[in-house]
């Protein structure tokens, strides 16, 4: 049996936590952005075909010509509307989902009403086929379908007869629960299965020790690093030392305590689609048309926190005209520098703990 928490979830979010539905909203908008164009595309091209073929069909086809044409129409403009609008506006997707929703449903109960010695069909089709094309949260769907079912009750009871009025009302209740029902069970499995790609994608590209971008991410961004600048890149590279000291001396569980406050500090100055975590020890970050001063100011505030937790990171910098740039090459001048910076911080301490005899800087 259902508690009440589980029940609340279940209408309002699909059965998943708030947060968890929140966060796969971009992706279910997406989604409801492609059947949109595919189905307004459809709807038109389908009304636009029933205009032309009405005046030669009998019965309760017959005669809607010019409501054929109006929803044809309907369709063909918030076709273009989508197509406009297109996926960098997926916040209107939700509306347009709503409007397309309303031209359908308005179109059936059109249909049926202009001829109350048929019984209704369009209406009870599309309560049924409608809902399940767009997932989204459960108790939008259901006050719709409520309300579309109750308005054409209303005005089926005032404009047919009495036996053909009760039909309607007992298939549009029957029929609407049935697409409620549908649409719950399958925006379920449509929300685990996003949620599962969602998840996927995620670790795919992500660190999960520190939450940064992981190699497999940097690999992948390398060849398009450039293309994400206008006037220059620059690269910031960033090795921690004495990670293998630490965790021979206070176990591992201390090395990744000091490589997730590391990560988090690049994240926090830096943002998180631009630090790469390419190694055990080691870091990259990309900048789009930043400051030296600034992304240098950045890491000796970066260098205080460290050092009152005990810690040193090398960081080594290095920045290219976007007209000339070479990611790696970039990255190469990047860590060159970084071996500089360790090298000195050696030199200081008086111990290099890898022995780097053979780096060769350039």
């Amino acid at each position: 049996m259902l508690r009440l928490s589980e029940l609340r979830n279940l209408l309002l979010w699909g059965g998943l936590e708030r947060e968890t539905f929140q966060a796969l909203r971009p992706a279910i908008s997406e989604e409801n952005h492609v059947t949109l164009t595919v189905g307004t595309a459809i709807s038109a091209a389908f009304f636009a075909l029933l205009a032309a073929v009405s005046p030669f069909l009998s019965g309760a086809v017959n005669g809607n010509t010019l409501l054929y044409i109006g929803s044809a129409a309907a369709m063909l403009a918030l076709y273009f509307l989508v197509r406009f609008l297109g996926e960098g506006h997926l916040g209107f997707v939700p509306w347009l989902v709503f409007v397309f929703e309303l031209i359908l449903y308005g179109f059936a109960a059109w249909a049926s009403l202009k001829h109350p010695e048929y019984p209704a069909v369009s209406i009870i089709v599309f309560l049924v086929m409608v809902p399940l094309l767009f997932p989204g949260r459960p108790v939008d769907m259901i006050g719709l379908t409520v309300f579309v079912a109750a308005a054409f009750i209303v005005l089926c009871l005032r404009m047919k007869e009495p036996d053909i009025a009760r039909d309607d009302a007992w298939n549009v209740i029957s029929f609407g629960l049935v697409g409620i029902a549908a649409n719950i069970l399958m925006l379920r499995i449509k929300l685990r299965s996003l949620r599962q790609t969602r998840e996927i994608g995620y670790l795919s590209v992500t660190d999960l020790l520190t939450g940064a971008k992981n190699r497999n991410c940097y690999q992948n961004d390398l060849p398009v690093a450039a293309g994400r600048c206008r006037e220059t890149l620059l690269c910031v590279f960033a090795d921690v030392n004495g990670l293998h000291e630490l965790n021979d001396r206070k176990g591992h569980e201390a090395g990744d305590r000091m490589l997730i406050l590391v990560a988090e500090e690049l994240i926090k100055h830096f943002g998180l689609e631009q630090v790469y975590r390419i190694g055990g020890d080691e870091f990259v970050v990309f900048r789009p048309d930043a400051s030296q001063d600034e992304t240098e100011a950045a890491l000796d505030e970066m260098r205080g926190v460290f050092r009152a937790q005990g810690y040193y990171v090398s960081f080594g910098m290095a920045e290219e005209s976007a007209k000339t740039v070479d990611a790696e090459e970039l990255v190469r001048r990047a860590e060159t520098a970084m071996y500089e910076e360790k090298r000195r911080y050696y030199e200081t301490v008086g111990v290099d703990r890898r022995h780097r005899t053979d780096v060769k800087l350039k």
